[in-house]
């Protein structure tokens, strides 16, 4: 592998994951945008809405430990490829339920998704990038909340105007083609097919 392709591959995985934390932080912003054309179709009460939300954040909290655990175990990879493989589905499956239940129940595995993301990114930006460069890329990872959360409030308000389900079919679309960007740029390599010396 020569240089210019180590860096062209490192661009593109650093890429990569912004896009993916773009798009997790668009998710999470964007349902309590959602919520409210949700809840006056389905006459949902107060209670019933804090369901929904609570249930994402309940899969998030409680799967970001072992989702570290498990990239520490297997590697980036991995980890990445089912965390966006499951927000995916449930985002897409999420914008086709109408009942209560259902609702709470793929919010709840959407969590799961995301609860492995940001675990997956540390480490792939220690398997991938020198340390003089980490916490820089680190930072730009955070940096991408914004971004998101822009997003949100905006295309995907506009979105949600017309009809909330077209929101998480996009959002959908975005997170396969984020796990579509992960298989291609993640070789499963470590650190050191990149750089040799650190």
């Amino acid at each position: 592998m020569t240089k210019e392709q180590r860096e062209n591959g490192t661009i593109g995985l650093i890429v990569t994951l912004m896009i993916g934390y773009t798009i997790a932080y668009m998710d999470k912003a964007m349902i309590s945008t959602a919520i409210i054309p949700i809840s006056a179709e389905y006459q949902l009460s107060s209670t019933e809405a804090g369901f929904i939300m609570s249930a994402f954040f309940l899969s998030y909290s409680l799967t970001q430990i072992p989702s570290g655990w498990l990239a520490d175990k297997f590697g980036a990879k991995a980890v990445l490829l089912t965390a966006l493989s499951l927000t995916t589905v449930f985002a897409l499956l999420f914008g086709l339920v109408s009942n209560l239940l259902m609702f709470m129940l793929f919010r709840f595995f959407a969590g799961v998704g995301h609860g492995g993301y940001p675990p997956g990114c540390s480490r792939a930006i220690g398997e991938y990038i020198p340390k003089k460069q980490r916490t820089f890329i680190q930072s730009l990872m955070i940096a991408t909340a914004g971004l998101g959360g822009i997003l949100a409030f905006t295309l995907g308000a506009n979105l949600i105007a017309l009809n909330w389900r077209y929101a998480y079919l996009l959002l959908g679309t975005f997170f396969f083609m984020a796990t579509v960007c992960v298989a291609l740029f993640f070789t499963g390599k470590s650190e050191k097919c990149y750089h040799p010396k650190n």
